[in-house]
């Protein structure tokens, strides 16, 4: 069966007033019908379509207690996982490619919080304008063509950071930035970053990853140039995006997903590609299943620290910080443009064991980043985030806990429990509330008792549940793992260039020769080692390349 949005009648589709990424169109669809009148009307959709009926509806009271218990555990009682930190930041990259819900409005509220019940939105009234492949137009700006703004010839711009005084590299203008509108002090939105998906210059973290890709797409381009001198520049960037498209695709399956969902899982559905709920292929349009952008693909905010080991000058960043130096959501303390001290070293976000760095022989001891535990806490930092501060206090948000606001947003989409969707799966077994309460702490307990929340638990929150409990935080348990592996897989089925084509299949092993690699580029580290052979970035402020 192809679970398709389900018809609510034909009602039309209708242009929001926002504007759109690039260049999308932001369409909302009314109802819940398939979009087949315009290429441009990306959709959401469930995955449980059987369990629209049934949605577990929140009061807000409720939201912000459990939310407060989510972000109150300190940080030295929050364990470790194996992932190194980077993937948290490439996990969010990668959401930011593939979804973006522009609803004018999460719902109607009453003014009382303590009585009101979050009435759930139509999925189909959800506005998704980032397309549903994993195509990454997040990077390149539209799912098609060129967006001009980002490029110079086939190369995408690069910005520069400014000096931040001291010795060595951060006394220079060096090109570690994001490319940005030129700076002024009464406009804000002069430090804008001019990349495909503005999103992207959310944190620090998130901004260095997208100018990674940029400049693997740069370096490519240089590769191919040397390769054919008289190539068109259309055809070098064309020939570099499917390249990247496709390093990409590979990566998100076999170095990011094989992290964090359960391998008998991948091994059935990515490998094997046997697939329960969507059924999606080469040619058809994907829609995105609301189960996996408001829930299971959530778990990366347990995963979030609340200390990064940065770089040389940092080595003690506090997670704010990291916020602090975004256009979005900071200011740069008054710099134009990114301060060289605060490049990324990216070994203190990777393993690079195994690879020979000659360049950074020299460089100081660090400590590698790694993510938290997936489990029902977050990192108190996240229980107030400033910048959603002055929403609350001009009365457009109720709370500016994310753990309130994730619970919020599932209540308004009308997600079910944890528990009734796991009985979709063949083997579903739900999580027993002996279980659930060891997990937790005596006040969380208390609250998830008096709320009745352990015989219906919010999927997001049953599903960090599901991880703490089966897999010791490590990765998801079945019902994430079959949500994300059965999500991706039919992205990378649909996108329009695929690693998956049939007749066609394709590995980084198949581009290494054209490329010049000496080994197929499987893994981020792979990618950045690479890049780093030709151009200092995975430690630019200690590369013996760039000076002392």
């Amino acid at each position: 069966m192809n679970h398709q949005p389900t018809s609510a009648g034909s009602k039309p589709l209708v242009k929001s007033a926002r504007p759109a990424h690039g260049s999308k169109e932001n369409i909302v669809i009314q109802g819940e019908s398939p979009v087949t009148e315009a290429p441009s009307g990306f959709r959401f959709g469930r995955m449980f379509p059987g369990l629209a009926s049934q949605p577990v509806t929140l009061k807000l009271d409720a939201c912000a207690r459990i939310g407060d218990r989510m972000t109150a555990m300190p940080e030295p009682s929050r364990l470790d996982s194996a992932m190194p930190a980077g993937y948290t930041y490439f996990g969010q990259f990668v959401d930011h490619d593939i979804t973006f819900d522009e609803t004018e409005s999460l719902g109607r509220e009453a003014d009382d919080p303590t009585t009101d019940i979050l009435e759930p939105t139509a999925v189909g009234d959800l506005v998704q304008k980032r397309s549903p492949s994993l195509d990454l137009d997040s990077l390149y700006g539209v799912s098609q063509g060129r967006d001009e703004r980002l490029l110079d010839g086939p190369r995408f711009r690069i910005g520069v950071t400014t000096p931040s005084g001291g010795l060595g590299p951060v006394e220079r203008r060096l090109p570690y930035d994001l490319p940005r509108l030129p700076a002024s002090n009464t406009n804000k939105t002069a430090r804008r970053a001019v990349i495909g998906d503005p999103r992207n210059d959310e944190n620090l973290a998130v901004a260095q990853t997208h100018l990674m890709w940029l400049k693997f797409h740069n370096t490519i381009v240089d590769q191919l140039m040397a390769n054919d001198p008289g190539a068109s520049q259309m055809r070098l960037y064309e020939q570099a995006r499917e390249i990247v498209t496709k390093h990409y695709q590979f990566i998100v399956f076999h170095d990011f997903l094989k992290r964090f969902i359960q391998p008998d899982v991948f091994d059935e559905v990515i490998v094997r590609r046997n697939r329960q709920f969507l059924r999606q292929g080469p040619g058809e349009v994907a829609f995105m299943p609301v189960e996996h952008s408001v829930a299971a693909y959530r778990h990366g905010h347990s995963q979030v620290r609340e200390i990064y080991n940065w770089n040389l000058n940092f080595p003690s960043s506090s997670f704010k910080l990291l916020f602090d130096f975004s256009e979005v959501s900071g200011t740069f303390f008054g710099s134009p443009t990114l301060p060289s001290n605060w490049i990324a070293d990216f070994r203190r976000l990777y393993d690079f064991n195994g690879f020979a760095l000659p360049n950074l022989a020299n460089s100081q001891p660090f400590t590698l980043n790694h993510a938290k535990m997936i489990d029902p806490f977050l990192a108190a930092p996240l229980g107030a985030l400033p910048e959603l501060e002055p929403l609350v206090a001009a009365g457009r948000l109720p709370f500016s806990n994310l753990a309130a606001l994730n619970l919020r947003r599932g209540s308004m989409r009308g997600l079910p429990s944890g528990q009734d969707a796991v009985a979709q799966l063949r083997s579903g077994r739900p999580l027993t509330k002996s279980k659930m309460r060891a997990v937790i702490d005596l006040e969380f307990d208390a609250v998830m008792e008096s709320l009745g929340l352990y015989d219906r638990t919010p999927v997001w929150l049953y599903l960090l549940f599901e991880a703490a409990v089966s897999e010791r935080g490590e990765r998801l348990g079945r019902l994430g793992s079959t949500i994300v592996a059965e999500t991706f897989l039919t992205l990378v089925m649909t996108s329009k260039i695929s690693i998956l084509t049939p007749g066609a299949e394709w590995t980084p092993a198949d581009a290494q020769a054209q490329i010049g690699a000496t080994a197929p580029l499987n893994s981020i580290p792979a990618i950045l080692a690479w890049i780093d052979e030709r151009h200092p970035i995975i430690n630019p402020l200690e590369d013996s390349r760039l000076g002392s």
